[in-house]
């Protein structure tokens, strides 16, 4: 596996950036705290993109039933 500078590891596909990872994790390998680290954020990021996603969707509803009842109350 070859180190990237940041500007040539943004410009790499995520598929080969990922055959990389499999090929280094197949052999002997040593993972730090960070390891760990990393990933419970991730974790942590992607459920939090649920939640927002959820609660986006709710205030969606929200929002079209009130323009909902705003237009019947203004009709009446």
């Amino acid at each position: 596996m070859a180190t990237y500078s940041v500007a040539q590891l943004r410009a790499v596909p995520t598929d080969q950036l990922i055959r990389e990872h499999d090929a280094m994790a197949a052999g002997p390998i040593v993972v730090g705290v960070s390891y760990y680290l990393e990933e419970l954020k991730r974790r942590d990021q992607a459920a939090s993109e649920r939640t927002i996603r959820n609660l986006t969707r709710v205030i969606l509803g929200l929002t079209i039933a009130n323009t909902v009842f705003v237009a019947i109350a203004a009709l009446r």
